[in-house]
């Protein structure tokens, strides 16, 4: 009998261990076909957390050298989302250990010409070139997320390596995904989407509201002025791509006509153009909170559906769209969190004395 048994056990460990070994081979190709889905859909997530950050910081800058009551009232908010990129861009690493699934040059050098891929287009210089922009920009942002409002030549000089940043990250992050096509407006483009993520924020979380609505309306004027610009310049970039008919440029467009991403060009201008302009162009909604909430919150919506349309496309990858659309969910709903936080600080702080009292004994008795 028990010479049956172990006869019996010594025909299952084969058994035991084909099925183990099948169990690790689907777990490895399950792991090899979602890197790069997960690295995908990572990417247009990242560059609209981090750009959001990016904008309030250079709205803090400018601010610096303008003046206005917008800034003054925004302040806190825009400080927390500046304060925000510092973390934000460690999420790099992830763009470059995932090179080869991102960029066809880093896969092979063929796909572009010799010399751009020998002098531009490679792992090395594009990870420097990254490294120095999210450490500069980190640099600005922290700058701006201090207390004190910035120094007027501090300012000017983070605006200057800002320009010179958003220029380095628009080709090396978003057009080279394409390394055949190019866009002289791209790195404008990406500015104005940064200015608009934070404009957007501070109008979905209220982040000016004063009893007058004149600071609200100063918020609301600028965002519409940023919506504009974005949308003037995507325009002016397909007019003259299109109407110079060149084959490479006409297949940037030409990628992104399969019906999903044309219904997802079509929901970015209707929230992020359309239905903002319809509210903000109007003076009297400019100073109601409930109509300039509506219009932070649909044209950070558009804005999100517009940087997932500039990226995800070339990919034709299914998971990594799914991945790319909660992944860009989640990072304009961190950003939001952290400008509602930032204004929930504020009102606490800016309560009467003896309403910070009656709450907390009407915490202490529900306690």
């Amino acid at each position: 009998m028990s010479a049956a048994i172990m006869g019996s056990r010594q025909q299952r460990r084969p058994t035991r261990t084909r099925l183990g070994l099948a169990a690790t081979g689907l777990v490895v190709a399950v792991v090899a076909v979602l890197i790069p889905a997960v690295a995908r859909g990572f990417l247009p997530a990242w560059i609209l957390l981090v750009s959001t950050g990016v904008g309030a910081a250079v709205l803090r800058h400018i601010h610096a050298l303008t003046g206005g009551r917008w800034g003054e009232a925004t302040a806190p908010t825009l400080r927390a989302l500046a304060a925000t990129v510092p973390l934000a861009a460690l999420g790099g690493a992830v763009l470059l250990l995932t090179l080869p699934a991102l960029y066809p040059w880093a896969r092979n050098g063929a796909t572009v010409p010799s010399d751009v891929a020998a002098l531009y287009l490679a792992p090395l210089g594009f990870g420097i070139r990254a490294v120095l922009v999210l450490l500069l920009w980190s640099g600005v942002a922290l700058v701006a997320a201090r207390g004190a409002r910035p120094n007027r030549a501090v300012a000017a000089g983070s605006l200057v390596i800002h320009a010179l940043c958003v220029n380095v990250a628009a080709v090396d992050w978003i057009m080279s995904i394409e390394p055949h096509w190019n866009s002289s407006a791209l790195g404008a483009l990406l500015a104005i989407t940064q200015i608009a993520l934070a404009l957007a924020i501070l109008a979905a979380v209220d982040a000016a509201c004063d009893v007058g609505g004149g600071r609200r309306g100063d918020v609301a004027k600028l965002l519409l002025a940023a919506v504009l610009g974005v949308a003037y310049l995507l325009f002016m970039q397909f007019l003259v791509q299109w109407s110079g008919n060149l084959p490479e440029k006409v297949a940037h467009y030409l990628t992104r006509r399969a019906p999903m991403w044309t219904g997802c060009l079509m929901a970015a201008t209707t929230f992020g153009f359309v239905l903002p302009v319809a509210i903000l162009s109007r003076t009297a909604l400019r100073a109601e909170r409930g109509p300039v909430r509506l219009a932070g919150f649909s044209a950070l919506a558009g804005l999100a559906l517009l940087v997932l349309w500039q990226v995800l496309p070339p990919f034709r990858d299914a998971v990594a769209n799914g991945i790319g659309i909660g992944l860009a969910v989640a990072a304009a709903g961190a950003a939001s969190f952290v400008g509602a936080g930032a204004q929930a600080r504020l009102r606490a702080e800016d309560a009467p004395p003896g309403d910070a009292s009656r709450r907390t004994h009407g915490e202490a008795t529900l306690g």
